[in-house]
């Protein structure tokens, strides 16, 4: 079960996939240097036990970060969102990240502002704004729960579109 691919787009030998859901033994994050040849398991800053899928977002702005939400269990109140500045080699926390709730399982996404690589939204049962930088997190209000997916308009990211169970939604 593989829910996820980032592909760096300055180096596009370097892939790394979200792999597995629920009760998969070997579900984790991998990572490729050789267009996909060969794979290796990371585990450097991500959490060793969690219960639920990942999904990435990179942009070409910062070419070499991802971010990552791993969905960690039903009622924790753990960070779920990861930063990786060496495309997916390590990976470290962000604080105030919790998300995903009961849907850790199945629904929950995070996108990176193509404009201002500081400035992310994700979400899961909640929809939330953050900063990067300060760690800071908004509620987005007004948007149905259990989040699949979140992008920003290509050519005005002013405008964010986000699938849900209740629809599809658009902000400016």
């Amino acid at each position: 079960y593989v829910s996820d691919i980032a592909i760096n787009p300055t180096n596009t030998n370097q892939l790394v996939v979200a792999v597995g859901n629920l009760q998969d033994t070997d579900k984790g994050v991998y990572r490729s240097v050789n267009g996909g040849a060969s794979w290796v398991k990371i585990t450097t800053g991500l959490p060793a036990a969690f219960e639920g899928f990942i999904r990435f977002d990179n942009v070409e702005a910062t070419p070499n970060m991802i971010i990552a939400t791993v969905g960690r269990d039903a009622n924790s109140g753990l960070n779920e969102l990861y930063r990786s500045n060496d495309f997916g080699a390590t990976w470290t926390n962000l604080s105030n990240s919790n998300h995903c709730q009961y849907q850790f399982w199945f629904a929950h996404d995070v996108a990176i502002d193509p404009s201002n690589s500081n400035h992310l939204v994700f979400g899961g049962v909640p929809l939330y704004e953050y900063n990067l930088t300060s760690g800071a997190r908004s509620n987005v209000g007004g948007v149905h729960a259990d989040i699949h997916d979140i992008v920003f308009d290509p050519t005005n990211s002013n405008i964010v579109y986000v699938a849900c169970d209740g629809g599809m939604y658009r902000s400016t």
